[in-house]
């Protein structure tokens, strides 16, 4: 009996090697994402008038143009995390099929000390990250909160200029609603409540009031907290 012994050339290691790296990176920046959804608990909704689906987005912070180190990797840093946000994104918003999406603010990393032009490519970024372009997205509401990386509050002032920016580029009401549930937008960052208008009886669960916030309202007793529980009455 003759043996015969086989051997790898290099050409094969190499081969090996790459298509090793490839299927990892495939995994490692695609499947595994898909793979997780498969963990996640789906919320039944029998009768779809009667429910809203509401899918939370906190803080993204998308990288911004000046403060990623090292410094000369940002353009990559940029496009690799947005394209992780993308990704990732789109995978929640077909697995919940939301009614709503509401943003509670930090939009941006750098939206607080952002020239104008510069704040506007964040916006553009933005969209481009989060707005879904098909038929059944084009029905779904989406609500944008600012947060102390975009108007200021933590580490710079807060200021018209910032505040009024932001509105312009997320036009939208302070109070809207869907079904029997009313959304308010807070901000204690500015300490603004919206003015509603209309009279509700105390006992009365046929009309939800839910207060949207970047900051936590209920994290420490304030004044504030105490003015926005008598202003919406909830």
């Amino acid at each position: 009996m003759r043996l015969t012994r086989c051997s790898l050339k290099p050409r094969s290691y190499s081969l090996y090697f790459w298509i090793s790296i490839t299927i990892i990176i495939l995994y490692m920046e695609y499947f595994s994402y898909i793979l997780n959804t498969f963990n996640w608990h789906s919320v039944k909704c029998t009768d779809r008038p009667k429910c809203a689906r509401i899918l939370l987005v906190a803080d993204p912070q998308i990288i911004g143009n000046k403060n990623e180190a090292p410094h000369f990797l940002t353009p990559f840093t940029i496009f690799d995390s947005d394209r992780y946000l993308h990704v990732t994104y789109q995978l929640a918003f077909e697995f919940v099929r939301p009614d709503i999406v509401i943003f509670l603010g930090d939009l941006m990393d750098e939206g607080h000390t952002a020239s104008d032009i510069e704040f506007n490519n964040y916006v553009r970024r933005l969209f481009n990250i989060f707005l879904i372009h098909t038929d059944a997205a084009m029905y779904v509401k989406h609500v944008w909160l600012p947060g102390d990386n975009d108007i200021g509050g933590e580490d710079t002032v807060v200021t018209q200029q910032k505040v009024r920016r932001f509105e312009r580029a997320f036009t939208q009401p302070s109070i809207f609603s869907h079904h029997n549930i009313t959304f308010f937008k807070i901000n204690r960052l500015t300490n603004n409540i919206p003015v509603y208008k209309k009279n509700r009886e105390f006992y009365d669960t046929s009309e939800i009031f839910v207060g949207l916030s970047h900051v936590p309202m209920m994290f420490k007793p304030s004044i504030f907290v105490d003015k926005v529980s008598i202003e919406l009455d909830i």
